[in-house]
């Protein structure tokens, strides 16, 4: 990542952790009052996960076509790699976030009352309530270094002495695991009033709790820099998952990939990368609000951070541009005709 890119997302880091808390699960507008959670600039819903074709390109550096195959996921994490950047370690299969937020089942590894987080975790993942709830999926590296702050933060919140939110908003986790290859839980509810679980302990401040868990992978981020080239696996891409905790600013994509088929069957063609951050530079400039349910193809556009989390967007059906959901709700973006030219021969593989 460049410096300029690098500072424009420092900039916009705090604007980006706000999410689409306008829009209801399924990415259409939330009625007033309905509690939804925290997430940052993604995909609407996504079709279910499905057969990834990758299609290579007339490269030599391209990979020949493969099909990827669901299998359960691995019990263990990846440990960090040389150095304080962490190693991203994704699970398996169709399963979205990291190989940690499961069990050997391919559950989502949920609260224990028995089991109370403690110091001395050498790894902690955030996860989210994916792949049901609200589809919200955590990031793919591990938190590395001062774990055990995680765990003031929590001690510094209230105790809970009053009724919890009739409804909770989107239930998200952190995954501590020990050294022996245990694990422990903590759970939250991501309102404002929202509830915080650790052991047999009820906390308030749920929304808080998230910000600061989240502000210190951000930072773990920006301290150690992008992962190595490719590190991110491009099946988290076609499709995408509906919702991340973790802000991934615009400025940072470097790469993409281009989606096309059904719930049955995708195919992911690789997206130069020049014309990826093509489409990031002027998305913005070039989008106005939108309905964030309007009627879509089967074809859209995946724009990658290192990473690996993506904003989606999707090829509108009956007009011409691309539906995207930003941290102000839905958008339609038209290309500039040089952009929409290029998007247009990369799709038809020209």
């Amino acid at each position: 990542m460049n410096a300029k890119r690098t500072a424009a997302a420092v900039a916009t880091l705090a604007g980006l952790a706000v999410g689409l808390a306008a829009c209801s699960p399924d990415g259409t507008p939330a009625e007033p009052g309905t509690p939804v959670p925290t997430v940052t600039e993604t995909t609407v819903a996504s079709e279910p996960a499905a057969t990834v074709t990758e299609t290579a390109i007339d490269d030599p550096d391209t990979t020949e076509p493969t099909e990827t195959e669901s299998s359960e996921p691995a019990d263990t994490a990846a440990p960090p790699s040389d150095g304080d950047k962490p190693a991203m370690d994704p699970a398996e299969g169709d399963l979205p976030g990291a190989v940690a937020c499961y069990d050997d089942n391919g559950e989502n590894r949920t609260l224990d009352a028995a089991v109370r987080a403690e110091e001395g975790a050498v790894r902690a993942w955030l996860c989210g309530d994916a792949p049901g709830g609200y589809g919200t999926v955590g990031p793919m590296e591990p938190l590395v270094g001062d774990i055990d702050a995680i765990l003031a933060d929590l001690a510094a919140l209230p105790e809970r002495t009053d009724d919890p939110p009739q409804e909770q908003a989107g239930l998200y986790r952190v995954v501590f695991e020990y050294e022996d290859g245990s694990f422990s839980i903590v759970e939250g509810d991501d309102q404002p009033e929202g509830s915080v679980w650790i052991g047999e302990e009820e906390r308030v401040g749920g929304e808080q709790f998230l910000n600061q868990v989240r502000g210190r992978w951000l930072d773990q981020r920006l301290a150690a820099g992008p992962p190595d080239e490719d590190a991110a696996p491009h099946a988290t891409a076609c499709p995408a998952p509906d919702h991340y905790i973790v802000a991934h600013p615009i400025e940072d994509v470097s790469g993409g990939w281009i989606c096309a088929g059904n719930s049955e069957e995708l195919t992911a063609l690789p997206m130069d990368p020049e014309l990826a951050e093509l489409i990031a530079g002027e998305l913005r400039a070039n989008s106005t609000p939108s309905e964030a349910n309007l009627p879509a193809t089967g074809t859209s556009l995946s724009l990658m951070v290192p990473w690996g989390e993506a904003t989606v967007l999707k090829m509108l059906d009956n007009e011409p541009g691309f539906l995207w959901i930003s941290d102000q709700g839905g958008m339609k973006y038209e290309p500039s005709p040089e952009v929409g030219d290029a998007i247009g021969k990369a799709i038809r593989n020209e």
